[in-house]
């Protein structure tokens, strides 16, 4: 069997086993080609062991899943925050190490899957924008990288889903818009492959995972709609990236229905770390089990309430 096919089929397992039989799950916020600082969350909390200059999945039994926007380390500090990366890999490697870890991964009976982010749709439609210069110095070569056929878009085909649901949790970039068209309802849980980056349904899978609805507190009318799509999901929260939340790491809003985790952990928006800038968010999948946030000095918390 290929490493296509194999991490295919983990990223099945993972998304269709029964609730009595959900695995724990580490949800990362959005890592924005900094994979020195992910590989560093993954040992931290023993999920993976380095050895050399490659690495072994050591922990049994869990599923890993990055929030979205594992592209893109352009630093909203311009110039300055590029140069952090200046000595950095390609963040296009991080798309090779998915495809490296899900198979290994899959050896312990784990997986490591990522929801689908803007900056993911726009590389692989060419839109470079918002790509640091030092991750992007030959064009042509990202672009066939990232086309069909191409290494990049092989494993946004085989690593990528656009969301995920996990008990009664779905977890996707930006949340389920509130005003979702038919194409948008239709792509929730489902793997990424030509039809969703297809061109003629490039506005409605943007529209999909860079929203911003729950970018700001909600009216009694959007709360309303979001209590009745998660009903209609048997859904208690959505767990989203996409929304940086400053120097408060991971937080719930929207009366507890909306977790947001991206914290801020690639250098592109957080040169010094800090102990919420490397928060990740643990699912038990223990039924009556609350999520927690695991900290990189070893605490752990219940998720705080708190606003943008």
């Amino acid at each position: 069997m290929s490493h296509r096919a194999k991490a295919q089929q983990i990223r099945s397992s993972a998304a269709s086993r029964s609730p009595s039989s959900r695995r724990p799950l580490y949800a990362i916020g959005d890592i924005r080609g900094d994979v020195e600082r992910l590989l560093k969350l993954l040992v931290a909390h023993g999920i993976i062991e380095m050895r050399d200059q490659t690495f072994e999945w050591i922990k049994r039994d869990v599923i890993v899943l990055l929030m979205g926007n594992v592209l893109d380390a352009k630093s909203a500090m311009g110039a300055f925050g590029d140069m952090l990366f200046d000595d950095s890999t390609s963040d296009l490697w991080i798309l090779q190490f998915l495809q490296e870890a899900s198979v290994k991964a899959g050896r312990a009976k784990s997986a490591i899957l990522a929801v689908l982010g803007e900056r993911e749709v726009r590389n692989a439609l060419g839109d470079y924008s918002e790509t640091s210069p030092y991750h992007c110095t030959d064009r042509n070569e990202r672009r066939r990288h990232l086309a069909p056929g191409g290494a990049g878009f092989a494993s946004l085909c085989s690593s990528f889903v656009t969301s995920l649901t996990h008990g009664d949790v779905v977890y996707s970039h930006a949340g389920i818009p509130l005003n979702a068209s038919v194409v948008q309802r239709r792509i929730v849980n489902k793997r990424v492959g030509p039809p969703v980056l297809a061109a003629q349904n490039v506005c409605e899978v943007l529209g999909f995972v860079g929203h911003r609805d729950y970018a700001r507190a909600p009216s009694r009318n959007d709360q309303e709609k979001l209590e009745t799509a998660l009903r209609r999901r048997r859904a208690r929260r959505y767990v989203v990236g996409h929304y940086h939340t400053g120097n408060k790491g991971i937080v719930a809003g929207w009366g507890g229905r909306v977790v947001y985790t991206d914290v801020g952990i690639s250098r592109a928006i957080t040169p010094h770390a800090t102990k919420h800038s490397s928060s990740v968010l643990y699912d038990s999948g223990q039924e009556g089990e609350d999520l927690q946030v695991l900290h990189l000095d070893g605490t752990t918390e219940p998720v705080p309430s708190g606003d943008l």
